[in-house]
């Protein structure tokens, strides 16, 4: 565990997988694969030599902006920074109960930003990531493959779909009446 200060007291944060539970990785896993798509496209931030964090944060926030990400998309990355700071804030020394990801975002300002930058030091291999199953006989195709459409799933005799208001419906287990 790794102690930090926050305005107000201190805060501790789980640090690596083992310290993390099962439903910690996956708060982090389905944050992730909600902004896989947008994780995909962030070039690679390779720290420059004799640059300053100040310089380096600037750079990094240069190339999102250069990326100009829809609305969903910029919260989908928060949304993945927010449950950062559920998954491995472990405990503070605040009165009130620890943030999840339904109401952290109502934290007074300089607590948030507090842990957000704490749950950046959080080592890479402590946070879960969402990569597609690169096996083309995989029964799950990756989202790349869909045309965006739900007409396939619905004319599928797998799947089901509930009948409009007031229309019936037969089926092979339907008794006549």
């Amino acid at each position: 565990m790794r102690t930090v200060e926050i305005p107000g007291g201190t805060a501790r944060f789980r640090e690596g997988r083992s310290e993390m539970r099962g439903r910690d990785d996956l708060l982090i896993s389905a944050a992730s694969a909600a902004a896989a798509s947008v994780i995909a496209k962030v070039p690679e931030n390779t720290p420059i030599e004799g640059e300053t964090p100040a310089q380096a944060e600037e750079r990094a926030l240069g190339m999102l902006q250069d990326m100009q990400l829809t609305w969903q998309e910029a919260q989908a990355m928060l949304e993945v920074r927010q449950a950062m700071v559920v998954a491995t804030l472990e405990s503070w020394t605040l009165e009130q109960p620890l943030p999840t990801m339904a109401n952290i975002g109502d934290l007074p300002g300089d607590l948030y930003q507090a842990l957000l930058a704490a749950s950046e030091e959080v080592p890479v291999e402590a946070a879960a990531t969402f990569e597609p199953d690169p096996d083309e006989a995989s029964p799950t195709p990756p989202s790349s493959a869909s045309d965006g459409g739900l007409r396939a799933l619905t004319e599928s005799k797998s799947i089901r779909t509930r009948p409009r208001a007031g229309a019936s419906t037969a089926t092979g287990n339907s008794i006549p009446a």
